[in-house]
Protein backbone atom coordinates (compact mmCIF):
# COMPACT_ATOMS: atom_id res chain seq x y z
CA UNK A 1 0.00 0.00 0.00
CA UNK A 2 1.72 3.23 -0.93
CA UNK A 3 2.30 5.76 1.85
CA UNK A 4 -0.81 8.20 2.01
CA UNK A 5 -0.15 12.06 2.39
CA UNK A 6 -0.67 11.86 6.14
CA UNK A 7 1.54 9.30 6.83
CA UNK A 8 4.05 11.39 4.86
CA UNK A 9 4.14 14.24 6.84
CA UNK A 10 3.71 11.95 10.19
CA UNK A 11 7.18 10.65 8.92
CA UNK A 12 8.62 13.87 8.14
CA UNK A 13 7.44 15.24 11.23
CA UNK A 14 9.16 11.78 13.49
CA UNK A 15 12.47 12.39 11.25
CA UNK A 16 12.79 16.17 12.42
CA UNK A 17 11.91 14.94 15.85
CA UNK A 18 14.96 12.53 15.43
CA UNK A 19 16.86 15.07 14.80
CA UNK A 20 16.33 17.26 17.46
CA UNK A 21 16.45 14.17 19.68
CA UNK A 22 12.85 14.54 20.62
CA UNK A 23 12.51 10.45 20.95
CA UNK A 24 8.93 10.61 22.46
CA UNK A 25 7.89 12.91 20.17
CA UNK A 26 9.42 10.75 17.06
CA UNK A 27 8.00 7.52 18.60
CA UNK A 28 4.56 9.62 18.51
CA UNK A 29 4.60 10.68 15.37
CA UNK A 30 5.41 7.17 14.08
CA UNK A 31 2.70 5.70 15.84
CA UNK A 32 0.17 8.27 13.85
CA UNK A 33 1.05 6.26 10.35
CA UNK A 34 -1.60 4.08 9.63
CA UNK A 35 -1.18 0.53 10.54
CA UNK A 36 -1.40 -1.00 6.92
CA UNK A 37 2.07 1.41 6.17
CA UNK A 38 4.09 0.20 9.42
CA UNK A 39 6.01 -1.80 7.58
CA UNK A 40 7.06 0.43 4.97
CA UNK A 41 10.28 1.04 4.07
CA UNK A 42 10.51 4.54 5.16
CA UNK A 43 9.01 3.54 8.25
CA UNK A 44 11.18 0.83 9.26
CA UNK A 45 14.56 2.86 8.67
CA UNK A 46 13.34 5.00 10.97
CA UNK A 47 11.59 3.28 13.68
CA UNK A 48 15.60 1.21 13.40
CA UNK A 49 17.15 4.75 13.62
CA UNK A 50 15.08 6.07 16.80
CA UNK A 51 15.45 2.74 18.52
CA UNK A 52 19.38 2.72 17.73
CA UNK A 53 19.76 6.75 18.62
CA UNK A 54 17.39 6.15 22.16
CA UNK A 55 18.79 3.35 23.50
CA UNK A 56 16.92 0.39 22.61
CA UNK A 57 18.92 -2.10 21.17
CA UNK A 58 17.28 -4.64 21.68
CA UNK A 59 14.00 -3.29 20.09
CA UNK A 60 16.71 -2.35 17.22
CA UNK A 61 18.18 -5.81 16.65
CA UNK A 62 14.53 -7.28 16.73
CA UNK A 63 13.76 -4.87 14.21
CA UNK A 64 16.63 -5.99 11.72
CA UNK A 65 16.47 -9.70 12.43
CA UNK A 66 12.79 -8.81 11.26
CA UNK A 67 13.62 -7.48 8.12
CA UNK A 68 16.81 -10.02 7.39
CA UNK A 69 13.90 -12.58 7.12
CA UNK A 70 11.27 -10.41 5.70
CA UNK A 71 14.21 -9.03 2.80
CA UNK A 72 17.10 -11.39 2.25
CA UNK A 73 18.46 -9.79 -0.40
CA UNK A 74 18.68 -6.16 1.38
CA UNK A 75 22.15 -5.60 3.28
CA UNK A 76 19.96 -2.79 5.37
CA UNK A 77 18.91 -5.79 7.63
CA UNK A 78 22.41 -7.00 7.97
CA UNK A 79 24.19 -4.02 8.54
CA UNK A 80 21.47 -2.76 11.16
CA UNK A 81 21.60 -6.47 12.77
CA UNK A 82 25.06 -5.99 13.44
CA UNK A 83 25.41 -2.60 14.83
CA UNK A 84 22.24 -3.53 17.12
CA UNK A 85 24.18 -6.92 18.34
CA UNK A 86 27.45 -4.88 18.97
CA UNK A 87 26.03 -2.30 20.89
CA UNK A 88 24.27 -4.85 22.90
CA UNK A 89 27.78 -7.07 23.93
CA UNK A 90 27.47 -9.17 20.98
CA UNK A 91 30.31 -7.87 18.83
CA UNK A 92 32.11 -11.17 17.81
CA UNK A 93 28.50 -12.22 17.22
CA UNK A 94 27.73 -9.10 14.98
CA UNK A 95 30.62 -9.65 12.81
CA UNK A 96 30.43 -13.45 12.66
CA UNK A 97 26.96 -12.77 10.66
CA UNK A 98 27.54 -9.86 8.42
CA UNK A 99 30.77 -11.36 7.43
CA UNK A 100 29.06 -14.49 6.66
CA UNK A 101 27.18 -12.39 4.48
CA UNK A 102 29.57 -9.80 2.63
CA UNK A 103 30.04 -11.69 -0.57
CA UNK A 104 26.17 -11.50 -1.20
CA UNK A 105 26.75 -8.03 -1.39
CA UNK A 106 30.38 -7.49 -2.80
CA UNK A 107 31.18 -4.02 -4.03
CA UNK A 108 28.81 -2.44 -1.38
CA UNK A 109 30.94 0.01 0.95
CA UNK A 110 28.62 0.14 4.14
CA UNK A 111 28.84 -3.65 4.65
CA UNK A 112 32.71 -3.47 4.37
CA UNK A 113 33.03 -0.11 6.74
CA UNK A 114 30.95 -1.82 9.22
CA UNK A 115 33.02 -5.28 9.06
CA UNK A 116 35.74 -2.44 9.95
CA UNK A 117 34.49 -1.32 12.77
CA UNK A 118 33.11 -4.56 14.23
CA UNK A 119 36.99 -6.13 13.61
CA UNK A 120 38.76 -2.53 15.20
CA UNK A 121 36.01 -2.89 18.35
CA UNK A 122 37.50 -6.52 18.63
CA UNK A 123 40.71 -5.22 18.00
CA UNK A 124 41.86 -7.31 15.19
CA UNK A 125 43.75 -4.12 13.43
CA UNK A 126 44.95 -5.80 10.17
CA UNK A 127 41.46 -7.23 9.84
CA UNK A 128 39.86 -3.76 10.14
CA UNK A 129 42.45 -2.28 8.11
CA UNK A 130 41.44 -4.86 4.93
CA UNK A 131 37.74 -4.31 5.72
CA UNK A 132 38.70 -0.30 5.03
CA UNK A 133 40.47 -1.06 1.89
CA UNK A 134 37.62 -2.78 0.37
CA UNK A 135 35.22 -0.10 1.55
CA UNK A 136 37.12 3.13 0.25
CA UNK A 137 37.81 0.66 -3.09
CA UNK A 138 34.02 1.51 -3.57
CA UNK A 139 31.77 4.19 -5.53
CA UNK A 140 31.34 5.20 -2.17
CA UNK A 141 34.79 5.54 -0.56
CA UNK A 142 35.02 8.89 -0.62
CA UNK A 143 32.31 9.04 1.88
CA UNK A 144 33.49 5.57 3.75
CA UNK A 145 36.97 7.37 4.58
CA UNK A 146 34.91 10.26 6.03
CA UNK A 147 32.81 8.24 8.23
CA UNK A 148 35.97 6.26 8.76
CA UNK A 149 37.83 9.42 9.92
CA UNK A 150 34.85 10.23 12.37
CA UNK A 151 33.82 6.94 13.77
CA UNK A 152 34.85 6.55 17.16
CA UNK A 153 35.73 3.07 17.62
CA UNK A 154 38.49 3.30 14.96
CA UNK A 155 40.16 5.81 16.91
CA UNK A 156 42.29 2.59 18.00
CA UNK A 157 43.01 1.49 14.92
CA UNK A 158 44.06 5.02 13.55
CA UNK A 159 46.55 5.38 16.37
CA UNK A 160 47.94 2.33 15.67
CA UNK A 161 48.32 2.77 12.36
CA UNK A 162 48.53 6.40 11.65
CA UNK A 163 45.65 8.56 10.00
CA UNK A 164 45.90 8.42 6.58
Amino acid sequence: MPLTLDDIRHLDAAHSWLERGDYLNCFDELERIDYCNRGHGRELALRWKLYNQSGHHVSAATLAEGLRHRFPDEPAGYVWHAVSLSKLGYTQEAYDCLAGVADKFDGLGVVYYTLAFLAARLERIVVAGAWLAKAYATPEGREMKTLSLEEEDLDRFWRKVGTP
